[in-house]
């Protein structure tokens, strides 16, 4: 079997599994999930086509391991030897590098299949496709996330959802989310208050948070999983990431590097910095509205 230590963490497991889709079709694929958290990996791996889940291991999130597998122009997956590997895209996006640049001999597949129960079987899906009107999804993350990133408040996602919502005036706001992301909870509270309607789905399994995605007219989104995977659904999101990166400043080429240039190019995928509310909502009426279900 091939194995690769993967990071820890949805997304970054999304961007190995893109470039291993092809792969796994002849060879068997085991991932292991690096790293003590999030433990939303484990079930993640688990709805990935063909691979094998072999768990959590003990090696921090960037292990130093060898061989260490990096995205270099003339390494060809297809050609390893059944062993342990490190596999992580992580440094190659963050620099800008696109997705379908790193290892060139296997495919991209940008918007995979999962292993998704049947949406009969979730009574939460099936409601929500029972309501006519659009809906908006939102994950706003958590407090626990430091503010001098220019990330917003609560009242400034209450301030930018109230101009979603006289845009749509029929629309009913999906909040979905883990159970620690209280930042979102906060402003589903405030919406509520607000005279909104909210339906609430934190604290899902990820195959039930996918299908409830799956479900939406568009999403807006804290940087994470949820948002990559957005596009691997093809389900219309705008994503920001933190205004001031500090030392996270190698994070800008996320902007352009991980999802399909072609969900990029037409704004139904729109990756931006942290603004203000009005230029958010700018930016959301130019590119990506056009793209709301």
């Amino acid at each position: 079997m091939l194995k690769f230590h993967v990071p820890a963490g949805i997304g970054d497991i999304s961007w190995c599994y893109s470039k291993v889709s092809e792969l796994s079709k002849q060879r068997q694929i085991g991932f292991i999930v690096c790293g003590d958290q999030p433990r939303r990996s484990h079930p993640f791996v688990n709805i990935l086509p063909r691979i094998v889940n072999l768990g959590y291991s003990k090696l921090s999130y960037v292990p130093h391991i060898q061989p260490n597998i990096l995205p270099p122009k003339d390494t060809n997956l297809a050609e390893l030897k059944d062993a342990t590997y490190y596999l992580g895209l992580n440094p190659w996006l963050e620099a800008g590098h696109p997705l379908n640049e790193a290892f060139p001999h296997q495919p991209t597949d940008y918007h995979y299949a999962l292993h998704l129960p049947h949406p009969d079987t979730l009574p939460a899906v099936r409601m929500l496709r029972s309501i006519p009107h659009k809906k908006i999804g939102l994950y706003c993350s958590s407090n626990r996330h430091r503010p001098d990133l220019g990330m917003w408040t609560s009242l400034q996602w209450l301030e930018f959802l109230r101009l979603v919502k006289g845009a749509y005036p029929d629309a009913v706001f999906v909040a979905i989310g883990a159970p620690y992301d209280d930042k979102t909870n906060e402003v589903a509270d405030l919406l509520v208050n607000s005279g909104h309607s909210v339906y609430r789905f934190l604290n899902q399994p990820p195959c039930q948070s996918f299908r409830i995605m799956e479900t939406l007219s568009y999403f807006f989104a804290f940087p994470s999983g949820l948002g990559i995977m957005a596009d691997v659904l093809r389900v219309p999101c705008m994503m920001w990431y933190w205004a001031n990166l500090g030392e996270w400043k190698h994070m800008g080429g996320l902007f352009t590097s991980y999802a399909d240039p072609e969900t990029l190019q037409s704004g139904a995928h729109i990756v931006a910095p942290y603004a203000s509310v009005d230029e958010a909502f700018r930016l959301f009426s130019e590119k990506g509205a056009k793209h709301v279900r």
